[in-house]
């Protein structure tokens, strides 16, 4: 009987078009029935229903901009720190590839429900893709991790999966994925008929890409053991060179303290920098306010010249009718000098005619 394996690494991107799932799903295995070897399955991640490849790559187009955008919230928010995993590539083994396809679907919606229950609201299935190409019908599943409050990354969503709220070391860790598997068992294990693995034997996981069994993994086999031959050998290795591996260290530690100090200068100096930019924002801060009060005294000079205009103005206008006054003046005393030279020539007239009058009187 089947047993429910699942597999989760994280991503920091979604991963490249959802056709390459799609390629590559027909080798012809004499162990395999042809028909249901060049099936691939294309599910719904919000209702797990069946879905064509160009829906399919739509909606992982709109998770993907649904990450975009939150991690341009993540920036506008300043949130400082390492770049989150906001992407976990998700893998659920589970029937033999020989069951109905009805019985494949329902197992396939089973998984992306709890997936989607477990996530939260925020969170996305980028896409959920079924293949018949191993031994186990298996489910590739990308997951956009995104909190109630917006925040990214495997790490907000993970308590929900596991029931566990903090990872502190390696053991922890390993007690999270085994919560992991245990919780999903129960919803979309056991009613589907499939077993749990030992819990608390300490075996490893295999990684994603060698977790799947079938036909055409000898190739696998092979390269893991030449893998372990080559570890032999080099726990197997001279003196000499297990002292040149020495040395390498050592000079590498020697680097490593050469690095330190030059960050540590590095430092000194950005402290430096902070610190005449402290200084020229304080002259900057000082020249503005001299600036300012160069900008009142100006206004005060302005208006003081607007009063003295006014005032020569007023001068202009008194001088004006002194002016006039004058030439009034002038004008009456020419008036009088003619008058008085009249006055004289009458008087002169008057005398000589009282001589001629006297002269007769003789």
């Amino acid at each position: 009987m089947p047993y429910l394996i699942i597999r989760i690494k994280g991503r920091k991107t979604l991963g490249g078009r959802l056709a390459e799932h799609y390629a590559g799903r027909t080798r012809n295995w004499e162990s395999y029935d042809r028909e249901d070897m060049d099936r691939v399955d294309a599910y719904d991640p919000f209702d797990g229903g069946r879905i064509s490849l160009q829906k399919a790559e739509d909606m992982r187009r709109d998770a993907d901009s649904l990450l975009r955008d939150a991690l341009r919230e993540r920036k506008a928010r300043k949130v400082r720190g390492w770049v989150p995993t906001g992407v976990e590539d998700m893998l659920f083994m589970g029937p033999s590839w020989k069951v109905s396809e009805e019985e494949r679907a329902r197992w396939a919606k089973a998984v992306i429900d709890w997936v989607n229950e477990r996530a939260g609201p925020k969170s996305r299935i980028a896409f959920a893709v079924g293949h018949t190409d191993e031994k186990e019908y298996h489910l590739h599943m990308q997951l956009v991790c995104i909190d109630r409050e917006g925040n990214v990354g495997w790490s907000k969503v993970r308590p929900s999966f596991s029931g566990i709220t903090e990872r502190r070391d390696k053991n922890e860790q390993s007690k999270v994925l085994s919560a992991i598997q245990s919780r999903a068992w129960k919803v979309v294990g056991e009613p589907f008929g499939l077993l749990r693995g030992e819990v608390g034997t300490g075996k490893k996981h295999k990684p994603i890409d060698r977790s799947k069994s079938g036909p055409g993994r000898e190739a696998a086999a092979r390269a893991e053991g030449y893998q372990e031959g080559l570890q032999l050998g080099m726990n197997a290795r001279s003196d000499q060179d297990q002292k040149r591996f020495e040395l390498s260290l050592s000079v590498l530690d020697e680097k490593k303290k050469a690095l330190a100090a030059s960050l540590e200068e590095f430092d000194g100096e950005k402290r430096k920098l902070a610190a005449r930019m402290d200084e020229l924002d304080a002259r900057r801060d000082e020249l503005d306010g001299e600036a300012k009060a160069l900008a009142v005294v100006r206004e005060e000079l302005a208006g003081k010249e607007r009063a003295l205009a006014a005032r020569r103005e007023e001068l202009d206008g008194e001088s004006l009718a002194v002016g006039a006054w004058k030439a009034s003046l002038d004008e009456r005393s020419k008036t009088n000098a003619r008058k008085a030279a009249d006055l004289e020539s009458r008087e002169a007239r008057l005398g000589e005619a009282r001589e001629e009058l006297a002269r007769q009187v003789e």
